[in-house]
């Protein structure tokens, strides 16, 4: 089974519609949410691939990417397919979070475009998935359980 440790540095960055989609295709993922103060336990090349989500990748955007592979099994996105109506409202909650004024009518288009939202989701996934090379499991360092006999 392909397994993704997932990283999440915010409260608002999630892979929210992505989830079925992997889990359809029999991929399994470990969520750490350092945002509430979960540490990554182990090492993350145990997993087949690495998603910092709300993380501040050092690369140039310019908006003519979707998706890419970093070093190691990383992977950036750009497509937010999570994008629904109450992640909206969520993060008009957050605190500090600037909001554009017509707030209210992007929550009612998301509202009104979800199906279309859902079904380009499903065809992302799928490219993703392609591209990447998501399917085929990497080699992963041993895991050891120590114990300490006294």
């Amino acid at each position: 089974m392909t397994r993704f440790l997932a990283v999440q540095h915010t409260f608002s960055e999630f892979f929210g519609a992505l989830e079925p989609q992997w889990e359809m295709r029999d991929i399994a993922f470990n969520d750490v949410r350092t945002v509430a103060g979960q540490d990554v336990a182990g090492t993350p090349s145990q997993f087949d691939a690495l998603w910092l989500l709300g993380a501040a990748w050092p690369i140039a955007d310019a908006g003519r990417w979707i998706a890419f592979r970093a070093p190691l099994p990383g992977y950036g996105l750009l497509f937010r397919p999570e994008l629904k109506p109450g992640m909206l409202e969520d993060m008009v909650m957050e605190e500090g979070r600037e909001m554009p004024e017509d707030t209210a009518s992007q929550i009612a288009t998301a509202r009104e475009e979800w199906d279309a939202l859902q079904a380009a989701s499903e065809r992302v996934t799928v490219a993703l998935v392609q591209a990447l090379d998501l399917m085929r499991e990497r080699r992963k360092a041993p895991v050891f359980r120590l114990s300490v006999q006294r």
